[in-house]
């Protein structure tokens, strides 16, 4: 009779009604407890179990505790329903409020107590969650997956348990991806793959949730590689360490991101047509964002092929050309931004208009010089719908004097440059325009010094020369402006360019200096250079350029010295050194410095000369 009342107790609870568990028991309980007598008590033990866990259900934890206190003190030490009344007492713990550590204390015990019972998987389970709960994070994902093992080896990886050690292990998912511990959310997920061992097994579900956390965890690390960058400015020194494992660390969870996106769109593929245009679309931008090109080529090829209505379909063979372009498949690349601006229905779209810089450069890159030019200009004179105030309208008039630039066409690379400068000196690309404006006119004064070498009437001849006068000076004046901003970024975030940049303005605007016949000034700006580049071969360019204006001026023992300076640098400078074609220096100070070299050895020859008959006069 016990046990049938047992038995009816346990599938009311199942059937999800606790109030009726409660009324079907008290009468037969009060029967059986009048029939038993006290020494029968311990037999209804297993019915005061039910009563407790019915309770709990209704939340009357005061009641439930009481049955489950009654139970324990009818049981032996020994008998495995005191594990059971354990685990009730700990749930009750758990619905109150910082009851977490009281609970995990009689979970403990029961985990400890009672290893070989039924309920030791539920203990440990509890004891699991309790300890997540409590922040015990390595303890907690060592019990679950124990009880991992246990479902698998006992339960086939099926059935209630799994679906309570599931819910339970994404609970503690959910709550640390809402407190952005992304990599905790992660080391739960984990815990999940067991009982997936065929990767083609994994619910979508699951996919999605990883998929999301590895994003969430890459945008976090590179925020954080920013935020040291940010720290940076101002002086403040960066961990290099840290900040290269920021960004290792997003890149690598970038991909596994898209990994787990591909896959997902795949799961989805044919049930939900929005969700696999989702998924398949970030994983294209995620491995973007990892830079790993040939995979995001392949995504977007993918979603170009499959998903031809979707509005991010232009988008898509947009960036399916980027990624080309960063590959270095510039034909491809120019073909993907060449189907979009010739597509009758994306002519005035905003992604026509952003393939149009691309699509120059690709032309750059494939020797077709003329065509980028072509398109450039198209986009600065006659485009009806792109403005001054537009960031492709500024990107095109950059690209413009860049070009000309890169070409040595200085006359057509200055007007460009100069607006550039005008309108977006003040934008992050400041420096750079700077610099390039200031190059140019330096190097179109060098192209004005040749044809000053041809027969010219004397009127042209005087245009020449105050022009490239004129040229010389703003270079000078440009350099240094180019010098004032990069030298408030830290330099240890300059990038490459801007780096070389910054270097080669300090030679250059003394070289202005110099070419202008201000030796006196083009010499303190040579010590600058050689005081902010000591440590760099650079250093002994300055150094023979001070020798050489010392010697302009007709300063020869101070060009002596110098002499002496820059030799003894130039010992210790290895051969493979002076292979850097990006050093500020051309043949023309090299053959000025060996010929001061050789008068300034005739010079010390000669005075020496002169003191020894001083000498032998005053004997």
């Amino acid at each position: 009779r016990i046990w049938l009342a047992e038995v009816d107790a346990r599938l009311l609870l199942a059937a999800g009604d606790p109030e009726g568990t409660i009324e079907h028991l008290w009468l037969p309980y009060q029967r059986l407890r009048e029939e038993g007598g006290s020494a029968g008590e311990k037999d209804l033990v297993p019915l005061m179990i039910q009563f407790g866990n019915a309770y709990i259900r209704t939340g009357d934890f005061a009641q439930a505790d009481r049955y489950f206190l009654l139970a324990t003190e009818k049981l032996g030490e020994t008998d495995a329903l005191n594990a059971v009344a354990l685990i009730g007492r700990a749930q009750i713990r758990q619905a109150e409020a910082g009851g977490d550590q009281a609970a995990l204390e009689f979970y403990r015990q029961a985990v400890q107590d009672y290893p070989a019972t039924a309920s030791y998987l539920r203990a440990l389970i509890g004891q699991a969650d309790t300890r997540a709960k409590l922040g015990y994070h390595p303890d907690a994902l060592e019990d679950f997956a124990e009880a991992i093992n246990i479902v698998r080896r006992r339960h086939g990886g099926t059935g209630p348990m799994l679906t309570l050690v599931e819910s339970i292990i994404l609970s503690q998912f959910d709550l640390n991806f809402d407190r952005s511990e992304y990599g905790l959310a992660l080391d739960y997920l984990n815990c999940l793959q067991p009982f997936y061992p065929d990767s083609k097994s994994v619910p979508s579900s699951l996919l999605g949730r990883f998929a999301d956390t590895h994003e969430h965890f890459a945008l976090k690390r590179r925020e954080d590689a920013r935020a040291m960058m940010q720290g940076g400015q101002g002086g403040k020194a960066i961990s290099e360490p840290a900040l290269r494992l920021a960004n290792i660390e997003a890149a690598e969870h970038f991909a596994l991101a898209a990994d787990y996106y591909h896959r997902h769109a795949a799961s989805v593929s044919g049930l939900d047509e929005q969700l696999h245009g989702q998924s398949l679309w970030k994983s294209a931008t995620n491995y973007d964002a990892a830079e790993r090109w040939s995979d995001a080529i392949g995504v977007y090829q993918e979603y170009v092929q499959t998903r031809p209505q979707d509005p991010l379909y232009h988008k898509a063979v947009q960036n399916l050309g980027l990624a080309y372009m960063a590959e270095g498949q510039c034909q491809d690349a120019a073909d993907q931004f060449l189907n979009l601006i010739y597509d009758p229905v994306m002519r005035n779209s905003q992604e026509t208009y952003n393939s149009l810089v691309p699509l120059a450069r690709c032309y750059e890159q494939l020797g077709r010089v003329d065509d980028a030019i072509r398109v450039l200009l198209g986009v600065i004179t006659d485009h009806e719908s792109i403005t001054p105030n537009s960031r492709v309208y500024q990107q095109a008039l950059i690209e413009l004097g860049m070009i000309y630039y890169r070409n040595n066409d200085f006359e057509l690379a200055i007007p460009r440059l100069e607006v550039g400068a005008e309108r977006y000196g003040e934008t992050g690309h400041g420096p750079e325009l700077r610099f390039l404006l200031a190059d140019a006119y330096r190097q179109s004064a060098d192209q004005l010094e040749a044809k000053l070498s041809e027969s010219l009437p004397e009127r042209k001849q005087l245009e020449y020369r105050e022009a490239q006068a004129t040229r010389l000076a703003n270079a000078q004046r440009l350099y240094g402006e180019s010098i004032d901003a990069l030298e408030k970024r830290n330099a240890d975030r300059l990038s490459p360019t801007e780096f070389l940049y910054l270097r080669n303005a300090y030679f250059y605007r003394g070289d202005c200096a110099f070419d202008l016949g201000r030796y006196t000034e083009s010499i303190g700006l040579y010590n600058q250079a050689a005081r902010r580049w000591d440590r760099e071969p650079a250093s002994l360019i300055a150094l023979v350029q001070i020798v050489n204006a010392f010697c302009e001026l007709g300063q020869f023992q101070e060009a002596k010295v110098a002499n002496d300076q820059a030799r003894f640098q130039f010992k210790n400078i290895p051969d493979s050194a002076f292979e850097d074609k990006t050093l500020p220096m051309d043949r023309k100070q090299w053959e000025d410095w060996l010929y001061w070299a050789d008068e300034l050895n005739i010079f010390d020859k000669q005075a020496n000369a002169d003191a020894r008959q001083r000498l032998k006069q005053g004997q």
